[in-house]
């Protein structure tokens, strides 16, 4: 059996997919996904494809049909498009890794679509992973376009497709209302409250998107374990959602085009800019509902344009309560487990490709 490192506790065993226990067989043809398109698209850019496809395991009838893309000698990576496309679907058949926290992989594939995790409340969430792959399947194609807050809610609508009739007229636009996050200490990997820094960062904001609350104001309920601060969503109209989301992606754009053009810029240099504008879409909840894994999707798009490659977050919700240099960290940990999982769907780009050392960063105590 080959298997990934497990790393910071995560069980990354690659050839551990199943699922324990039997699921409702009628939703396997909803999560059953082709490459065969992916295989169309990286051939229209001149690289020789092979598309092998093998029944879902038995242990696991929701396990979505085994594809792998097998690049052969010979092909043409020079364009950067190529490059991009050789990247994002390194993970092959296990590309749903990016979809789901690391902590949750025990669980496979469909641990959100029935909640296995026993999180969200207790809800299950069908067709998640599915709408998640339109949702790769629509940063595949936007690999190269700069990324404006009119491709954000295009992303954003492909990876809520299953709620299109749940939930009309929510995916791909901008929400008018209050959304309370709570922060719980106890979470795995966060402080144990917020830290001045991360406070710093929160109140420095500009536009204004969001705000820290005491747990204990009037109107929200307190939870159990938890302790110091809520983040809140501020209201806003549509509109000025829209114009603070551009805002932030246009500071984004000149952040990364200053550091790109340092020749001193160390690969974690160029992280920085785009962990950074991760974590303002986490905190300013764009739409009612699929920010965060929209946010996670551009994290991947904007890593390999940069020159890097994706990352697998463990704890992703993390991006709204850590100071920011903490969530950098954490990033560049996870392009280290990406890594890790392609070395063994895809060696000889593994082979290619450097381990990036994260940067340094010390806990401080909560303020």
């Amino acid at each position: 059996m080959t298997t990934v490192p497990a790393s910071a506790g995560l069980n990354a065993d690659l050839e551990s997919d199943a699922v324990d226990g039997e699921s409702p067989e009628s939703t396997e043809a909803e999560t059953a996904i082709s490459l065969d398109a992916h295989a169309t698209q990286l051939r229209g850019l001149g690289l020789e494809v092979a598309v092998a496809v093998t029944p879902p395991d038995m242990q696991a009838p929701l396990d979505r049909v085994r594809v792998e893309i097998a690049l052969q000698a010979g092909g043409d990576h020079a364009s950067p498009s190529g490059e991009w496309l050789v990247k994002f679907w390194a993970l092959g058949p296990h590309k749903w890794r990016e979809a789901i926290d690391g902590r949750h992989w025990k669980h496979g594939p469909p641990v959100y679509d029935y909640c296995m995790h026993g999180g969200n409340g207790g809800m299950i969430d069908p067709g998640y992973l599915g709408a998640m792959f339109n949702g790769f399947d629509c940063i595949a194609s936007l690999l190269g376009q700069k990324t404006t807050v009119d491709t954000w809610f295009k992303v954003h609508l492909c990876a809520m497709s299953h709620m299109c009739e749940l939930k009309p007229g929510m995916p791909g636009t901008a929400r008018k209302c209050v959304n309370y996050v709570n922060i719980p200490p106890t979470w795995t990997g966060a402080p144990s409250g917020l830290t001045a820094q991360t406070k710093a960062e929160i109140k420095e904001m500009h536009p204004v998107v969001c705000d820290l609350v005491p747990n204990d104001v009037d109107g929200i309920d307190d939870v159990e374990g938890s302790a110091g601060y809520r983040l809140v969503f501020l209201e806003f109209d549509r509109d000025t959602i829209r114009s603070n989301l551009q805002a932030y992606i246009d500071e984004f754009h000149r952040r990364l085009a200053k550091v790109q053009a340092d020749p001193a810029s160390t690969p974690v240099d160029i992280a920085r800019p785009i962990t950074w504008l991760h974590q303002a879409m986490y905190r300013m909840e764009p739409s009612t509902d699929g920010n965060a894994r929209t946010a996670n999707l551009f994290l991947s798009k904007h890593l390999i344009e940069a020159g890097l490659y994706p990352s697998l977050l463990g704890w992703p919700d993390g991006a709204e309560v850590l100071e920011h240099e903490h969530w950098l960290r954490d990033v560049v940990v996870g392009m280290g487990w990406w890594l890790d999982c392609i070395a063994v769907t895809a060696p000889t780009l593994a082979a290619t490709l450097p381990r990036i050392s994260p940067p340094e960063w010390h806990t401080e105590d909560p303020a």
